[in-house]
Order: structure tokens, then C-alpha cells, then sequence
């Protein structure tokens, strides 16, 4: 039997993810348990990806073929060990519990079908022992539609937990970019693009009763792409310092209107004296102690009273003062880089995007209006 270019591309593709998997249960971290999850799902493709292979090269006996299911079946964790992943890093205090198992339902569902519908023939002796092709085909597509359905469900579900994610670390952040967790979303979309392929494959199959092969190597060059992009991103990934908690906002506050007029007066302040949103790594709970209010308090004061979180809080006070410093050194040697900087913001894309948003006009612009 020749080998065909998928071979290969799923070769190197199994070749990369258990490599990287042996690596991430190796690896010493303050908190394993995403890396763990990260290497069981590295681990359900290098399974499935063996069985392909070795189905691919065993004699064309419709018995032992039968098998390859069993194998197949396993892309159904695919999904759910993701979107576990994405909970282990944006949740305070994540743990594996029981009830993460429940999502590993549906393979061990179609595990006991395929068990005993498949024992009842193998059962059999002779030439009886063989599936008819109509049954073969039937089975293939209930387990392919229930394997690309839960990827979908599952991805669109981590894609929602990130952007819960992001929206709350606005609260906590004045300076998101190194916690957004963008390389997340590129894997998430690695992810769905191999889907999609996939899904042009199998809808290819079922119309002709006939694999494209093509849309095959296709389909294994975007996930060796995806592997490596996991890799890679992973890889650099910044220290998670903390994630979204479940907990409802200020549910049980029992914040009066009183203390929380004391509390923005402190809060101005501290703001006025001190400057601390020039720190351009300043945190909600940093501020809180400064001007000695809780940070919970602290965090429902900007929300409720001046309908704020605490990103936009400290950049409002950050452009404002970026602006004063335009209008005094218009003219002189001093650039928009070093302004940026001394107002709290790390990058001129930031600036520049926070600016246009609280000013609706560039630095350049504002600076020729000056």
C-alpha cells in the first residue's frame, strides 16, 4: 500500500503532540492541573491518529475493521477537554472535580453501543460475521455527526468563556494585554478551522460515498498547523494570575449609599495626590489598599456609582493625563512613546486605541489641534 500525504501529515502531526504531551506532564508548574488537561487532549488525538494509521495499514479484513470505531470514537473528548482547559485557566482556583467526568458521557454511551453491537456479530462465525455496508455506513455517520457537533458546542462554549474572561479581568487590570489570553482564541480558531475541513470532508463523503483526498490532506495539514500552533502559544503563554470567579457581583453586598459616597472620596483623593494610575502595572486590589477600601467595595463603587469597571477607571485618568502633558511639551523634543510610558500605558498601539476611544481623535491629530 502507497503512502498518501496524509499519512504523513498525520504522522508528523502525532509525532509533535505526544512529544509535547510527554513535556507538559514533565513539566514542573506552581498549578499542573491545565497543563495535565492540555496533555490528555494532546494525548486523544495522538490515539486517534494511531488508530487511523494502523487501520489504514492492516489487511482490508472487514472483521478486524470493524474495530477501528472503537478508536474513532475517543475524538468525541476532543470538545469537552478543551473547553475544560479553557475553565482551568480562567478560573479562580480551578479543580478537577466529578462532575468534569460527565462530559466524557457521550463517548462512554457510544463505547457500550459499539460493544455490544459489534459483540453480537463477532459472535457469529463465517461469513455472517461481516457488517453489512448500509450498517457500516449508518454507524460511521451517527459517530461522525456526534464527534463534530460536540467540537462545535464545546468550542463556541470555551470561546464564551474567554470572552467572560476578558470582559472581567477589566475589573481587576489596568493593563490587560499580557492577560487577554489572545493565544487562547487563535487555538480556539485553529480548532474550529479544522473542524470545518473536516465537516467539508465527511459532507463530501456521505453526498459521493466516496473520501476526497484532497480535502483529506487538507483537513491534516490545518491540524498539523493547529499542533504547532498549540505548541507554540502555549509555550509562551504568561503566568495566570488569577481567573473569573462564578460567584454573582455584590449579591450579598451590604454596601450603604453613604459609605459608598466616603469611599469615592477617598478614592479621588488618593487619585488627585498620588497618581498611582501612572503604574502601568497598577491592580484593583493595589488601589484598594491605597486608599484603604476593600477591593470588592472598591470594584462595586466603579461599577454602580460611576458605571465603570476598573480598565476604563484608570485609563479615563491615564488619557487625561496624556493629554496635559500633549498641550505642555507641544513643540519640544519629548515624543508620543515617552508620554505613553510615563502615563501607565506599555505599548503605542494601546495608546493609541485607548486614546481614539475616550477622545475620538489620535494623539497626532490631537496634538495638531493643540
Amino acid at each position: 500500500m502507497r503512502y498518501e500525504i496524509s499519512d504523513i501529515l498525520a504522522g508528523a502531526a502525532l509525532i509533535q503532540m505526544a512529544f509535547f504531551s510527554v513535556f507538559l506532564l514533565r513539566k514542573k508548574t506552581e498549578n499542573p492541573v491545565p497543563n495535565r488537561i492540555l496533555a490528555a487532549f494532546l494525548f486523544s488525538n495522538v490515539l486517534v491518529l494511531v488508530n487511523l494509521l494502523v487501520f489504514r495499514f492492516l489487511p482490508a479484513t472487514p472483521r478486524i475493521h470493524h474495530l477501528y470505531y472503537f478508536g474513532f470514537s475517543l475524538s468525541l473528548l476532543w470538545g469537552p477537554i478543551l473547553y475544560i482547559y479553557t475553565r482551568s485557566i480562567t478560573r479562580a482556583r480551578f479543580r478537577f472535580r466529578r462532575k468534569e467526568f460527565m462530559h466524557g458521557l457521550p463517548l462512554l454511551v457510544c463505547l457500550a453501543v459499539l460493544a455490544v453491537r459489534y459483540g453480537q456479530i463477532f459472535l457469529r462465525p463465517g461469513p455472517g460475521a461481516d457488517l453489512p455496508e448500509a450498517w457500516m455506513w449508518s454507524e460511521h455517520e451517527a459517530i461522525v455527526g456526534a464527534i463534530q457537533l460536540l467540537i462545535l458546542i464545546y468550542t463556541l462554549a470555551a470561546f464564551r468563556n474567554l470572552f467572560l474572561y476578558r470582559r472581567e479581568i477589566r475589573n481587576s487590570m489596568s493593563s490587560v494585554e499580557r492577560h487577554n489570553l489572545s493565544w487562547l482564541g487563535v487555538v480556539l480558531s485553529g480548532l474550529l478551522a479544522h473542524w470545518a475541513f473536516d465537516m467539508l470532508f465527511y459532507v463530501h463523503t456521505y453526498l459521493t460515498r466516496r473520501p476526497s483526498m484532497l480535502l483529506m490532506d487538507i483537513s491534516f495539514a490545518v491540524l498539523l498547523v493547529f499542533a504547532q500552533i498549540l505548541v507554540y502559544k502555549s509555550m509562551r503563554q504568561s503566568e495566570i494570575l488569577f481567573g473569573i470567579e462564578s460567584k454573582p457581583k455584590y449579591q450579598d453586598s451590604t454596601l450603604g449609599d453613604n459609605q459608598k459616597k466616603q469611599y469615592l472620596k477617598q478614592l479621588e483623593t488618593v487619585m488627585s495626590e498620588h497618581k498611582p494610575y501612572l503604574d502601568p502595572m497598577l491592580t484593583l486590589p493595589a488601589l484598594a489598599s491605597k486608599a484603604r477600601i476593600p477591593p470588592r467595595h472598591l470594584s462595586q463603587v466603579l461599577n454602580e456609582e460611576l458605571h465603570q469597571n476598573f480598565f476604563d477607571y484608570i485609563n479615563t485618568r491615564r488619557i487625561e493625563e496624556s493629554k496635559r502633558l500633549l498641550r505642555e511639551k507641544a513643540g519640544r523634543e519629548s515624543t508620543v512613546m515617552e508620554i505613553l510610558l510615563e502615563v501607565g500605558f506599555n505599548s503605542k498601539s494601546s495608546f493609541n486605541s485607548a486614546f481614539k476611544r475616550y477622545t475620538g481623535m489620535t494623539p497626532t491629530t490631537f496634538i495638531r489641534s493643540a
